[in-house]
């Protein structure tokens, strides 16, 4: 299900201090590993339904080799024998597939009882003022609204909304990953369907403190810093993000390009002590981020190669330093207000009703 942004509450707290590593370790201990305790209980039982499915699968198959091997070597079968036989394997392999659909429903109940309980705990430890919704995620108008990704998607996806205020910003973010298929005519005249990833990552909007119009897109800047002049020269050519924006800061832009559908409101936008700042988020986050300030909301993309917040299920949960990697994510996240100095109301409060 997607999700909308929500209307932001009428009241703005102060923002929250930054979570230090001994206070997630005390909370760790104190409150997140006896709930890993119970949903590694949980995570063992579902373990164990998957091995005795698997194996009761393939003493099935095995079963019906040999008896397939005894038929044929007392010669060919009676009709009545094929009756009675196949009957019995349909039967044997209907009771599987409802073990299977059980499973499936245990497994997801594993799934969310985990994001319930352990993610959830450390969005609120981390920010009181957010709300949870595992199944739900950004809607695709927002994404589109953003123009950070251009190309047309085939396949959207999502999950695990996170929305609220941090401090007096309101925002919100999920997990997204786009894709767009390509087909292909195979030798033997088939048709081939490639999937191809568009984005993969969390997806993060919020209310910038400063009103404006129009868009301006900061993407990193591979160009630049492969081939520098030649590559500067190149960045003229993307122009389905507006018109080339050249800045006084010339390690900012070995980091990143800058484009706009107006100069003068990029450069009123991108202040140098922000420019600081983000170079400063792009060092702490070592991912590819790409950011996109539109009507006065600040869109932002950090690419992830991987599902962050999925629960394993052949490995225990009692792991400090997985956890603390799910905290460390969604502090660089949810820390962007406190990174871009958001909470700095400029031009006093709105509220984000849209993006």
């Amino acid at each position: 299900m997607t999700s909308e942004p929500p209307s932001a509450a009428d009241s703005a707290a102060p923002g929250s201090p930054v979570r230090t590593e001994e206070e997630f370790r005390a909370f760790y201990q104190g409150v997140l590993l006896p709930e890993l305790e119970s949903v590694d209980r949980e995570r063992r039982a579902v373990r164990g339904r998957v091995l005795v499915l698997w194996l009761s699968l393939l003493g099935l198959i095995f079963l019906s080799l040999l008896i397939f091997g005894g038929l044929q070597a007392s010669g060919p079968p009676g009709a009545a024998v094929v009756v009675v036989v196949g009957g019995i394997g349909l039967a044997l392999f209907g009771f599987w597939l409802a073990a299977f659909a059980r499973l499936s429903r245990a497994k997801r109940a594993y799934i969310a009882r985990y994001k319930n309980t352990v993610i959830g705990h450390i969005i609120r430890f981390i920010e009181p003022g957010l709300a949870y919704e595992p199944d739900s995620f950004v809607a695709e108008a927002v994404y589109q609204k953003s123009g950070l990704f251009p190309r047309a998607w085939d396949r959207y996806r999502g999950d695990d909304f996170i929305h609220g205020r941090a401090g007096r910003t309101p925002l919100f973010f999920s997990e997204l990953h786009t894709e767009y298929k390509t087909r292909q005519r195979t030798s033997d005249n088939r048709t081939r369907e490639t999937w191809h990833t568009i984005f993969h990552g969390l997806f993060f909007v919020c209310e910038f403190n400063k009103t404006f119009q129009g868009r301006t897109v900061v993407l990193p800047d591979r160009l630049e810093g492969l081939l520098g002049d030649l590559g500067a020269a190149l960045q003229f050519s993307r122009s389905q993000y507006g018109e080339l924006v050249k800045l006084e800061d010339p390690e900012f832009e070995r980091m990143f390009a800058v484009y706009g559908s107006d100069q003068v409101t990029a450069r009123y936008i991108l202040s140098t002590s922000l420019m600081a700042r983000l170079m400063a988020f792009r060092g702490k986050a070592r991912q590819d981020i790409r950011l996109a300030f539109v009507d006065s909301n600040l869109y932002a993309a950090v690419s992830f190669n991987r599902d962050l917040f999925e629960p394993r299920v052949w490995r225990s949960l009692i792991d400090y330093e997985e956890i603390r990697g799910y905290f460390e994510i969604l502090q660089l996240v949810i820390g962007i207000v406190e990174d871009l100095s958001l909470n700095t109301r400029i031009w006093g409060e709105r509220a984000l009703s849209g993006a």
